[in-house]
This record gives C-alpha cells, structure tokens and sequence, in this order.
C-alpha cells in the first residue's frame, strides 16, 4: 500500500475523473436519468443525459397534468408522485391535504403489496417516536379502513392501503448528488465529511435509541430535512441489530457480501449497515459508487475481494482525495464483516470527531446552491 499512498499524497491537487460505473437501483435493462447523470464523465455522456432529462421532464409534465385530478381516499389531493416507477407499485406521492392545505408524503401500497404494507407500518412502530432521526409515519390505514378510493388519472382503485408520513422540500441525498453531477461540480471537503457524519449519526440513532439495523441505507433513503440535517426513511427491511439474521434483502447495488449466502450463513446486521455506510462515503467522496454489486465477477468489486487497495483506488483515479477518507471506505467495505469496524468506531474516527454536528453557514450555502 505504501507506493500508492505516496503517489497519493503527490498528487493532492489532481483533480478527480469519474469513472464510467452504473449505479442499478433496479433491475431494468435501460439506465435510469440517475444512472445517466452519474455516468456523466464524457461529453457525449453529457448529451446522452440532457436528451434522456429532456424526455424525462416531457413525462413528469404529462404525469402531473395527468394527476391534476387524483386523489387518496378523498383525503388527499396528489400533486407529484416521487421516483421513478410510473407502474402501480412502489407508489410514493407528495401530497396535499383538501382539509388543512399542509403537504405531506403518501405511500400508497396495492392489493398485492399488502405484506409489504404490515412489514413496513410493523416496523415504524418499533422506532422510538422522540428521534429526531427518522422520518416516522404520522398516520396509517389499512385497505379495510379507506373510505374513498385511489383516483388515478380518472381510474379509481378501491383495493389499497397507505401511510403518511411529513414532508421535507429538500428532497434526498441522493437528489444533492445528481445536482452536484449535473452541473459537472465537486462538494467541498468539508460538506463531504457534514454529509457522511450525518448518515452515520441516523445509523447509530437507529440502532442506540431503538437497537435496529436498517439494511437498506443508500442516498435515496436519507432526506434533507428543514434544519438540514439528514434524517432516515424507508424502514421495511428493518432488524434487530445485534442478533444474527438470515434475511436476503436490500438494494443490490449496496448490499454487502454476505447477504447473497445468508441461506447459508447468517449475518451480523450491523456489519452490514457498517458496508452500506462505506458505499456511500465513497458515492459522497467520489459522486460516483465503487461497483455494481459486491460479487466477485463485478469487476470493480474483485479488488475488495483480492484486498487489493492500491488497484481498488487507481481503478477510482484517487489521486487527489484524502488518505484518511479512502482508508475509511476500505474498512468498511472489507469482505469479511468481521474486519470491518462498528458503528461506534465511525463515530470516534476523526473524520466524524473533528466535523461540526450542525450545519455552518457556508455549508448551508453550498447546498443551497445546488438544491435551487
């Protein structure tokens, strides 16, 4: 390792140059705009990405105008929906309420999502309602409780349930990124280390106030809140954090290692938030992530497998980034989840001691800028 951190510390004023790498939030065979932004690393990817944004905002016109008439259980008029699926299925809509005019998000989930639905509301209440961290439903009804349908486009759906949860105007995480990578800009060190402080202080909330693991940390699932600080949603793969699973689930691209062989072997749950988190400080470092999925035949991936650090970062043209940083990353993705550190280790490393808890004027500034 020690030729490579040389030639790092060398080259502390290179600037970085995104590797060409898919982010696969789903299993579609077409890039998503996210995927496409993130690719965003040539010229004609930049093309690539401004006809696919121009299509996209052409379909998000023709989804709003589509939506000016629909409704949740006469409750709710939908303004937009949030995401990327337009099927009827993993529903999510910013909404305004007919009574009080207050905006809030409601997921809406369908005849053949009812398990999804008592897993996910089952779940909120196992969180602890004083956190400040996690965005907890504020209301649920199940589909024997509607008393009024899903209108959709005119098309009105009487077999669903849903829950409501607040709304935060500065989107996702995931949402700073692209906006950082759409006008081809890098954050600063400082908001970086704000950032990943903040994911991991959600994580450790999580698991110290109500002891669970989360399981499905990515930047879409930390929202911006008004103060903002991050904060966690999307609890439907929730566990308890110091007992051994065997559960298969999370996002593919941010899963850890083990859980493709927990049939096999269970899991230690915390290890496993502690590999997402090393995602994402490397998609917060870099606005780009380190592999498509952590298998050995992902070619990215294989360097992790090989404990192979100076491959793994030459790969990512590191040159330029903090030691420390990368050194970080490469912890928390280690293979075995033995060797990578706990929750608590983050939060005493110095990165997270020596970053301020709250937001600095100029931070706010910066993100400000890029949410606008």
């Amino acid at each position: 390792m020690k030729s490579f951190e040389n030639k790092l510390i060398k080259n502390k004023s290179t600037e970085q140059n995104l590797v060409q790498e898919e982010v696969k939030m789903n299993d579609e065979s077409h890039p998503s705009l996210q995927e496409c932004i993130i690719n965003n690393t040539t010229s004609i990817a930049h093309q690539d990405c401004a006809r696919e944004e121009a299509v996209q905002d052409e379909e998000e016109k023709k989804q709003q105008q589509s939506l000016s008439n629909s409704s949740i259980n006469g409750k709710f008029n939908i303004i937009r929906r949030l995401g990327l699926d337009t099927q009827l299925h993993k529903q999510v809509y910013r909404v305004v309420n007919i009574r009080d005019s207050k905006e809030y998000v409601v997921k809406v989930y369908m005849r053949d999502e009812q398990e999804e639905y008592y897993q996910e509301v089952g779940n909120n209440r196992l969180i602890d309602r004083n956190t400040t961290r996690q965005v907890l439903m504020i209301e649920s009804v199940s589909k024997e409780q509607v008393d009024a349908p899903l209108v959709l486009d005119g098309t009105a759906y009487s077999n669903y349930s849903y829950f409501v949860m607040p709304y935060y105007k500065n989107g996702t995480l995931l949402d700073l990124i692209l906006s950082f990578n759409e006008r081809r800009s890098r954050m600063s060190a400082q908001l970086q280390n704000y950032l990943w402080l903040q994911c991991t202080l959600c994580v450790y909330d999580l698991m110290d106030r109500s002891g669970l693991s989360h399981l499905d940390l990515k930047p879409d699932n930390f929202i911006i809140d008004d103060e903002y600080q991050l904060r966690l949603i999307d609890f439907g793969h929730l566990t308890l954090y110091n007992q051994q699973s065997n559960k298969q689930t999370g996002t593919p691209n941010y899963m850890a290692p083990e859980i493709y062989t927990c049939r096999k072997i269970k899991y230690n749950p915390e290890k496993v938030d502690v590999f997402n988190l090393g995602v994402i400080l490397h998609i917060i470092l870099f606005q780009n992530v380190p592999f498509k999925r952590a298998v050995e035949n992902d070619p990215m991936y294989r360097y992790v497998a090989q404990n192979d650090f100076n491959g793994f970062f030459s790969a990512h043209n590191a040159q330029g980034y903090s030691l420390e940083g990368l050194k970080l990353i490469w912890k928390c993705l280690q293979k075995q989840a033995a060797r990578r550190p706990t929750i608590h280790y983050l939060l005493a490393h110095p990165k997270a001691k020596q970053t301020n808890h709250c937001i600095t004027p100029v931070l706010l500034q910066e993100i400000k800028q890029y949410l606008s």
